[in-house]
C-alpha cells in the first residue's frame, strides 16, 4: 500500500510471506488498522508489517501472535511514525544474529 490514506478493520492475515513485510508492507501514507489478527506470517524485514518511510500508522486493538522475521521485528518493522494502542504481542521472533538484528516483537529505525 503506497501512497493513499487507509483503513482496515476486522481482517485476518494468515500465512503470508513476503521480503519487507510477510502479510504487509506500507509506504508514503497514513494508515490505520484495527480489530486484526496477523498470525503466522513470515518475512525478512517485519514477520508480519513492514512500514517504511513517510507514513503515519496507527495500530488499534490487533493481535499479532506467532510470526516471524530473519532480521529485523518479528511482528512489526517500523521506519516511521507508528502508534500502537490496545494491541496484543504473542510468541512472535526473529532470528536474526545478536548485536546486528533485532527486535523479537518491533524493530524500530528512523
Amino acid at each position: 500500500m503506497m501512497g493513499k490514506d487507509l483503513t482496515i478493520r476486522n481482517c485476518i492475515f494468515q500465512s503470508g510471506k513476503g521480503g519487507l513485510g510477510g502479510a504487509m508492507y506500507i509506504e508514503a501514507c497514513t494508515a490505520t488498522i484495527s480489530r486484526c489478527l496477523f498470525t503466522g506470517n513470515s518475512g525478512t524485514w517485519g514477520g508480519a508489517v513492514h512500514i517504511y518511510t513517510g507514513c503515519a500508522v496507527t495500530l488499534v486493538d490487533c493481535v499479532f501472535a506467532g510470526n516471524s522475521a530473519s532480521r529485523y521485528g518479528g511482528a512489526v518493522a517500523n521506519g516511521s511514525d507508528l502508534k500502537i494502542l490496545n494491541c496484543t504481542f504473542l510468541s512472535n521472533s526473529c532470528t536474526g544474529k545478536a548485536g546486528d538484528d533485532g527486535g523479537g516483537t518491533l524493530a524500530t529505525t528512523m
